[in-house]
């Protein structure tokens, strides 16, 4: 049996930059079968317990993030779509979705083989539905963010790097970087 109690929400993101907030009681039901949230052409890509004191940063393919509080997110029912959490670019996608406050720091990896890690005080607190802040020089670096996660030294990464082949980063070699720097290479990922 699940101890949620009326307060308990849900926070859910989508590929296309959809937020959403439901009570999580809207989800207890003895049907097998209930729609979650409303999807149009997207994809679910996190789901997980409102952290209310905490703001929420996404993070796109294009190398660009976002982060705002959700006090402008309404609860809203169950087979809703949500609201537009950030504007994104043609063919750019959600790849990472935090919800953190400003002690945090932020892992990236690259489909170039560079990584780094940036402090949260890089990512300047905006508004939902904007189209973010750049994290990589585009002068430097034409890369794609493969992933972003909250930064944790015992972590290890692994890279697709060929047919057969993976390489595995220790989160510990990850340097810090400014916003815009290109990191450091990781792995060698052949034509990248």
């Amino acid at each position: 049996m699940c101890n949620i109690t009326d307060n308990d929400v849900l926070l859910f993101v989508t590929k296309k930059g959809m937020v959403k907030l439901s009570k999580a009681n809207e989800y207890i039901t003895s049907k097998q079968n209930i729609t979650a949230i409303k999807l149009k052409d997207d994809e679910l890509v996190y789901v997980a317990y409102n952290i209310a004191d905490k703001n929420l940063t996404l993070f796109t393919s294009n190398a660009m993030a976002s982060t705002f509080e959700k006090v402008d997110i309404a609860v809203s029912g169950r087979s809703t779509a949500g609201v537009k959490g950030m504007a994104l670019e043609d063919k750019d996608y959600v790849v990472g979705v935090m919800q953190s406050t400003n002690a945090d720091a932020y892992t990236m990896l690259f489909d170039n083989g560079y990584a780094k890690t940036i402090k949260n005080s890089e990512l300047p607190l905006g508004a939902r539905n904007r189209k973010g802040t750049k994290m990589i020089s585009t002068s430097k670096s034409n890369a794609k963010l493969l992933l972003a996660d909250l930064l944790d030294k015992n972590s290890s990464y692994v890279f697709h790097a060929g047919k057969d082949e993976m390489v595995i980063v220790s989160g510990n070699t990850i340097p810090v970087d400014k916003r815009l720097g290109v990191g450091k290479k990781v792995a060698n990922l052949g034509s990248k």
